[in-house]
């Protein structure tokens, strides 16, 4: 971003900077106006999301496919937050408005634990949070399942009762002792 000057931000746009300038007072204002508008847009697409589903424990999984949308298209609400609050850092005014974007993304989730009556949603959501910022880090290494991959790792966090016995049911029951045995069946990475 620091890279960018506003020759070139005006240029991109097809307009002069006088232009840019006229409805922004400086770079820094303009980002501002972008992060706020690609807020509004996260939250719109999330809350939907969350209020499609059809009890708590989808709702905050709800969340992490969202993000897998984002991935596949190449939505720019993925990696702006992240990527300014790390290139600005956090004593910067964007780095302190991602921050803050960030903060109320995870204040969401940790209403939604609430609401369910989730023990600690508080640290629910604060783990739900890294595993969305590792998703899209992963994302950007190009893995193509970051999000599936985070969304599994929260449906471990989540308090619901444990599935219905499947393949897997009993050997994690049993205890460590089976690792080995689940290590040979390929069920944990090497």
């Amino acid at each position: 971003m620091r890279a960018v000057g506003v020759d070139e931000l005006a240029a991109a746009a097809g307009v002069v900077p006088s232009t840019l300038y006229r409805h922004f007072r400086s770079k820094d204002d303009l980002v501002l106006a972008y992060l706020k508008r690609r807020f509004q847009e996260r939250r719109a697409a999330v809350s939907a999301a969350v209020s499609a589903a059809p009890d708590a424990e989808e709702a905050i999984l709800a969340v992490f496919d969202v993000f897998a949308r984002w991935f596949r298209t190449g939505s720019p609400e993925v990696i702006g937050f992240v990527q300014v609050f790390i290139e600005m850092g956090p004593g910067h005014p964007l780095g302190r408005a991602s921050a803050a974007y960030l903060a109320q993304n995870r204040a969401s989730l940790e209403r939604t634990a609430a609401a369910a009556g989730w023990r600690d949603p508080e640290g629910f959501a604060w783990s739900c949070h890294l595993l969305l910022q590792g998703a899209i880090i992963a994302h950007e290494e190009d893995d193509p399942d970051a999000a599936g991959r985070a969304r599994d790792l929260a449906a471990l966090l989540s308090p619901a009762p444990p599935p219905a016995a499947g393949p897997l049911t009993g050997l994690l029951r049993a205890g460590s002792r089976n690792v080995p045995r689940l290590r040979q069946q390929n069920f944990i990475c090497r």
